[in-house]
């Protein structure tokens, strides 16, 4: 959603306003009943500075987005076109008729309602990945991430990632999960066994013990969960840092970096959790902690190679410069290859 807003934002040259983040939900009307105590700024969560690469975003403090609407909406001080979503409709709008629909309008605030930004528009392949580039979580999420990883599970490890329905009925994707044995078979065939048999399994807390688990161990598998990764005090300590509620959201998203940083990751095809992963994976300079490094990465260092092999002579060379062995180890990391990325999707 965040990204189809910035891409609404970034064509129509408007201002993003951010609403606060809550717990996981999987649909609008949960989201709304959210209180206060229970959500947290955006800029927490995501990088302001490159969000503001694209399009100028304004963060609504202390207030939900309901009561930003009932104190704003249909008021004389400002003037909404309120856009509700299509029933029975996928992907309505291209990009020709989101410019026809809203460029140029007139009115202060363009409010998308009741969830009509979820899947939404046909954006095209470049513009898509353009925005999805500048959707990056708060350097602080990938330094957690790494000194979590390293603490608990060492550098040379495997990933996984197994997507269950939802209990609440939500997920209609009911059979759509392979079997365990397709999934081992997958593990086997693309050398999850080559460098270790240790594999960090990203999934609900509460289906650790799920019976699909079972045959992993008896195949060779050592496979660890989250409450491996939490063993780390400053992991525990920075999901501390956020509402309650959101304790499992914020463990979610270091997940995805810990996958992003494992040897080979496999993921469940239909998950978005899992896309973000194998997106992480592609875009390897996302995974650079410039906590590492003692002359911060300038735009210069970065932007300036954009294939991996030149930033990694970049990263290199600052290691050198400064002595720094954990560049150096970064590099390492970085520098792996991801063969079960590819056909990540028959599962």
């Amino acid at each position: 959603l965040l990204e189809h807003a910035m891409f609404v934002a970034y064509k129509l040259n408007r201002t993003l306003i951010l609403p606060p983040i809550g717990p996981h939900t999987a649909q609008w009307f949960k989201y709304n009943k959210e209180d206060i105590q229970d959500v947290v700024s955006m800029l927490r969560i995501f990088d302001k500075v490159f969000m503001e690469r694209i399009i100028k975003v304004i963060q609504l403090e202390d207030i939900t987005v309901t009561e930003f609407c009932t104190a704003n909406l249909d008021t004389a001080e400002s003037d909404w076109d309120v856009f509700l979503p299509v029933p029975g409709k996928k992907y309505p709008y291209t990009l020709k008729r989101l410019m026809s629909r809203f460029e140029g309008t007139s009115n202060d605030v363009i409010f998308f309602s009741k969830g009509s930004l979820w899947k939404l528009f046909k954006i095209p392949s470049y513009e898509a990945s353009l925005v999805r580039y500048h959707v990056r979580l708060r350097p602080e999420f990938r330094h957690i991430a790494r000194k979590a990883a390293y603490e608990t599970l060492g550098h040379v490890y495997n990933a996984l990632h197994i997507r269950f329905p939802d209990s609440d009925g939500t997920n209609k994707r009911l059979g759509w999960l392979s079997p365990n044995e397709e999934f081992v078979r997958r593990m086997v065939e693309d050398g999850f066994f080559t460098k270790t048999n240790l594999v960090y399994v990203a999934t609900k807390s509460i289906a650790r013990k799920h019976v699909f688990f079972d045959i992993f161990p008896r195949k060779g598998f050592d496979l660890v969960f989250s409450d491996r990764l939490l063993e780390s005090v400053e992991l525990r300590n920075f999901i501390a840092t956020f509402p309650l509620r959101m304790s499992e959201t914020i463990l979610g998203l270091v997940e995805q970096l810990v996958c992003s940083r494992s040897q080979l990751f496999l993921g469940t095809g239909y998950s978005t959790f899992s896309m973000y992963i194998r997106y992480h994976r592609e875009q390897r300079i996302q995974m650079v902690d410039t906590t590492l490094v003692t002359e911060p990465l300038t735009h210069e260092h970065v932007e300036a190679n954009t294939d991996i092999d030149a930033v990694i002579k970049v990263l290199k060379k600052i290691g050198q410069e400064y002595g720094s062995k954990d560049v150096l180890d970064e590099v390492e990391i970085l520098n792996v290859s991801t063969p079960c990325d590819r056909p990540m999707q028959v599962c």
